[in-house]
This record gives C-alpha cells, structure tokens and sequence, in this order.
C-alpha cells in the first residue's frame, strides 16, 4: 500500500513537465508555420491550388498538436510533442530554403551594372606607373557607341585630373600607346581583354596602371511587363573568358535568341555564328562591317542585342549574359547531363582523357560539358556545329533542372552554381510569376531551332580597319528563313471580329 500511494504521489508532478514540453514545442512550431506561410506569399510561387492545400494541412496539422496539448493523458502530450517537433523541423528547413531564394533572386535579378571598368593603359616602358600623378596630362579613349560620353569624361577626369580627348579607332589608340612612353589611353576593360585575345604579341608591351569604375550608362527606362500573356523574345549571350569573371563587356561567343511562348509553352531558338559580318548597330554610316563577337566587347551585351535586332528585324526586350564557366558548376549541380554526339569519330575535348566523347550517346559532368559546350575545330563545319552543341546543352539542362526531383535534391547546389554567374534585365517578379505558372501547369514544353549559316573570308572590321579578320559572311536565306519564324512565333494573332447582328424590324 505505501508503494502504490507513492507512485500516484509522483504522477501528478511529471505530468506539468510533460505539458510545459508539449505547449513549448506548439508554440515554436505555430511561429515557424507563420514564418513559412509569410515567406511563401513573399516568393509567390505557389498557385493557389498548391499553395491553399499546403496552408490548409499546416493549419490543422498545428491545431492538432494544440488539441493534443491540452489533454491530460500523457500519450496526447507525447504524440503533440513529435508533431509539433516534425512540424518545427520542417517549416525551419523549407523557410530557410525560400528565403535562400528570395535572397537569390533579389541579388541577380534586375540589377543591371550601373558601372564600366576602364584601364588606364601605357606602354610598359612608359615614363607613368601606378603612383604617377596624372593632373593636366591627356589621356585618349575611344569614342563609345553607347555609353553616354559626357560621362566617360568626367568620370576620367574625376579618377585621374586628366584632360580627355576622344579617338575613333582601337587598334591605333592601342599601336600608338605601344610605340609612345609618354602616352596614355583610358580602355574600357572588355575592348581591351577582346584587343589582346586577338593580338598576343601585344601583352607584354602594354601595361595597367589602374582600373578605374565609371557610371557611363545613358539613362533608361526600367523595363517593366507581363510575360505571361504573349510570345516573348530574349537574348541570351555567353562569354568564355577563362577567369570565370563577368566583365562589362567582353566578345559575345554564345549568340542564342529565344523566343518563348508562354500561353502554347514552345520555344524558338535561333543561333547565330560569333563571327558572323554584320554591322554593328550604329555604323552602317561607316561602310564597315565586323564579327558579331566584337559587339560585345564594344558596347556590352544591350550592343549585342541590338545589332541581333537589326540583323533580324524584331524587338528583343531582355536578356541574360552568362560567363559560360557556369556551365561546369551548374552541370555537376544537378548530376550531369546526356548529351548526343553526331560525329562519325571519337575526340578529346581540351587535354583530359576522360572527356573523351563518342558517338551517339555521352554522360557529362561538369568540366566535359563546358568542353562540349566549347568544341569546333573536331568539326567540319566549326562554329555552327558548336552552336547546335550549346542549343542541345541548353536543352537538356533545362529540361533535367525543370524535373521536381532534381530541384529537391539539389537544390542548393543549382542557386549556389548560378549566383554571380550571370546578368539580366529580367526581374523578379517575371522570374517568379513564370515559375508560378510553370506549377500551375507542369505540361511539356517543346522546342524548335533554326540556326543562321554562312561561308568564311577574310575581310576589314569596323574594330580592326587596317587588318583583315575572319569572318562568316551570312547566308542571307537561312537568315530570311529565321526573320520569318521568329516573326511568325512572337506576333499574336488578333482575335475574329465579331459581326453585327442584324436584326428585323
């Protein structure tokens, strides 16, 4: 008898421990619910018909737990701790996980370089060095085809003290820099990276003795709209520079338009060779053609896009320049690719052996796909074949990333592969609003190509007017050929006119 009434004695004292548990994990788990569901509606990504389920089975799953924290059998208090505690776990992994995102994208998204970086070049003999004071002195730099000149100026002036006078060609700027120790150019830091890739001889006889930042960006609009409602086009560039870095400008070697329908989910994708001879946007006047590469590296990525647009005739609002290294990290993100080679042989794709591909069908991870994505010389027909290469590349990582297995696995690795990769004027809110759509109606998307063809020669560029280049002239029917599909895809057809009823009298 003493035993028993010494056990009951004891109950009522675990039971308040039990209860305080079970009322602290409810609380916790009730606060971590709101935050989740509050970061939901900040991403809004989630259509309601996923995004109503899922705050439904939250809300009863935490009044559960409530229900059965107010119980006084110590089961209910048990089973009310481990829910709330799965709850807890749950809603803290997949809050974290949203805000990574919301992070991601507000950091990448939109947020377009307001900045250029100049090098202050002489030749590497020259009389100045970095701690030369430079007041007075006169400093030449080319005169920029898009960047607001009256800017460039004082932005030169600003950082050094020096008059600044203004030159038409690069490549004797450049000459005359090398052969003059006392002489001094402002280059904007891709024209000059671009200058050197096609001239090494050159590396060793000039010199950097400061970069500089300048805001020379002509003021525009933002760009604001819906891209749900109707076909859209964007531009997709990629450069190659092998730091990995993301300059202001830089030769444009990946020349991809996309034009995207979002109501019948195709997409269009036209590839354009980089040294294709056009003119670049705003120097017809001059009778001088160039590479479309050279664009880029003259007026950034919103020159390469024009040039594109004059070359086939439509609007292309946004655009999105990758530094194709992504490829590697975003690659071994989501476990690799298969891509199709059509080569009748086997060849080595830069000097590791185990990027060896094959005919038929080839499992890359990340280095051999940027390889893939990069070969021309193993083909006949060089750069075109490249282009097929990175479309058929683009293809299967959209595809493999769209899965809903891919992204829950790696999720992290995907947004960690991609931050600072890259630069777009797309926001996020048409980021966002897509996704949002996409789940709202996860049908297949299909996709089509048409690609842009030509014939090599050797011919003077705007960029290099004294020296011939290579260069593909366009074959003006696979160029007619494309205006009229991208022209077909993104024009909307007007709804019937309704006819008048008539009606007796």
């Amino acid at each position: 008898m003493p035993k028993k009434t010494t056990k009951k004695a004891e109950e009522p004292k675990k039971r308040p421990i039990q209860k305080i548990v079970a009322w602290s994990f409810v609380g916790i788990s009730l606060v971590l619910s709101g935050w989740l569901l509050i970061s939901l509606i900040r991403l809004n990504i989630l259509p309601n018909r996923i995004f109503i389920p899922i705050t439904i089975i939250l809300v009863a799953l935490n009044f559960i737990a409530l229900g059965l924290a107010l119980s006084k059998k110590r089961a209910s208090l048990i089973i009310s701790t481990v829910l709330s505690a799965l709850l807890i776990g749950a809603g803290a992994f997949a809050a974290l996980k949203i805000n990574d995102t919301i992070s991601f994208l507000d950091t990448n998204f939109g947020q377009a370089k307001a900045t250029t970086a100049y090098n202050i070049v002489v030749a590497t003999n020259s009389v100045y060095d970095e701690n030369s004071d430079l007041s007075g002195k006169e400093i030449f730099t080319l005169r920029d085809l898009v960047a607001d000149l009256n800017k460039i100026k004082t932005g030169i002036k600003d950082n050094t003290g020096a008059v600044v006078s203004f030159v038409e060609n690069l490549p004797e700027l450049i000459s005359s820099v090398k052969d003059n120790n006392e002489k001094i150019a402002a280059i904007n830091a891709g024209s000059f990276e671009a200058f050197l890739i096609d001239n090494e001889d050159y590396q060793d006889k000039l010199r950097i003795i400061k970069t500089i930042k300048i805001d020379d960006k002509k003021d525009s609009e933002t760009l604001a709209g819906n891209i749900l409602d109707k076909p859209f086009a964007i531009y997709l560039s990629g450069i190659d520079t092998r730091s990995g870095s993301l300059p202001d400008r830089s030769l444009s070697d990946v020349n991809i338009v996309a034009a995207i329908d979002p109501v019948l989910k195709k997409i269009l994708l036209v590839s354009i060779p980089r040294d294709y001879y056009v003119y670049i946007h705003g120097t017809a006047g001059t009778g001088y053609r160039d590479k479309l590469t050279h664009a880029g590296s003259i007026g950034g990525v919103e020159l390469s896009k024009a040039t594109i647009e004059d070359l086939l005739g439509i609007s292309i609002p946004y655009y999105m320049r990758v530094n194709f290294n992504f490829i590697s990290k975003l690659v071994d993100a989501i476990g690799g690719v298969e891509v199709n080679s059509d080569v009748d042989y086997s060849f080595k794709c830069g000097d590791k052996k185990e990027c060896t591909i094959n005919p038929g069908s080839n499992y890359l991870m990340g280095k051999c796909a940027l390889a893939f994505a990069r070969e021309r010389h193993s083909y006949a027909s060089g750069d075109r074949h490249r282009g097929e290469n990175q479309e058929q590349l683009i293809s299967v990582i959209m595809k493999k990333v769209s899965s809903s297995a891919t992204l829950l696995t790696n999720y992290s690795e995907i947004l960690n592969s991609l931050s600072g990769t890259f630069e777009t004027n797309l926001t996020t809110d048409n980021i966002t609003s897509f996704v949002k759509a996409q789940l709202d109606n996860m049908s297949p998307w299909t996709t089509e190509t048409s690609n842009l063809d030509g014939y090599g020669g050797m011919e003077l560029t705007y960029s290099y007017r004294a020296q011939r280049l290579y260069v593909m002239h366009p074959n003006e029917a696979t160029v007619t050929t494309a205006k009229e599909k991208l022209s077909k895809f993104l024009t909307v057809p007007e709804p019937p006119k309704e006819e008048p009823v008539e009606t007796e009298e």
